[in-house]
């Protein structure tokens, strides 16, 4: 018996060569729990990167491709406007957390929570390059004692989100990685049904550093953030 349709959203810009196996690897086995009680969906979201081709028949996956790279943020929106769902799942292609925390982000989510913000616990930090990980604590420090956010770690790569959750995403205007503090930030100012749960990387997941450029268009994009609270 199908109790609720589930979608399952994956953002991308260029994954690396193999992705269509790693995601078949990684992802299956939790679309194959999941199937058993959710009308599962799953959508790719290419964000102007270069073509990407699904061959696989074993996950009901489709393509949305932008024309132009338009940001993470922007990509989900456009997944969130291509189909109707009670359940959303939202991670990377790359699927960097373990099974055990995808099917407790949906668990939560029909619990009846509005909004399941996945928290990297601490061994997370130890094994990311430096860069990343002084932008990563940064975030979570400024996001907590500036705009005085209950769940400041908000970069994690693993949301869950259904009724009005949904609506704050669509709502977002943020097109870069930092829509999640906006919409994350906008859906604690509405009290939304909120919940978080300690994710953790798989192993042998390798997170790249973030470029001078990037981070000079996040930091002005988070002083934006901070001017409109």
């Amino acid at each position: 018996m199908i109790d609720a349709s589930l979608h399952i959203i994956l953002p991308a810009y260029n994954p690396e060569p193999g992705w269509q196996d790693r995601l078949t690897e990684r992802l299956q086995p939790v679309y194959d729990i999941l199937k058993e009680k959710y009308g599962v969906s799953i959508t790719l979201v290419n964000d102007g990167g270069k073509p990407l081709i699904w061959n696989s028949h074993s996950l009901p996956l489709q393509i949305i491709t932008h024309d132009e790279n338009r940001g993470k943020g922007a990509a989900i929106r456009t997944a969130l406007q291509h189909a109707e769902m009670d359940l959303v799942l939202i991670t990377d292609i790359d699927i960097p957390y373990v099974e055990g925390d995808m099917l407790k982000v949906v668990q939560e989510l029909s619990a009846g929570r509005e909004v399941v913000v996945g928290i990297r616990k601490p061994h997370y930090f130890v094994s990311i390059p430096q860069s990343r990980k002084w932008i990563s604590k940064s975030l979570i420090f400024f996001n907590k004692w500036l705009l005085r956010m209950k769940y400041p770690d908000t970069q994690a790569g693993i949301k869950g989100v259904s009724g009005r959750g949904i609506d704050a995403i669509k709502a977002s205007k943020v097109s870069g990685f930092l829509y999640e503090v906006e919409w994350v930030r906008k859906a604690e100012k509405q009290k939304l049904n909120m919940s978080s749960i300690q994710v953790s990387l798989r192993k042998n997941i390798l997170l790249s550093g973030i470029n001078g450029k990037k981070l000079h268009q996040q930091v002005l994009s988070y002083l934006r953030l901070l001017l409109g609270r």
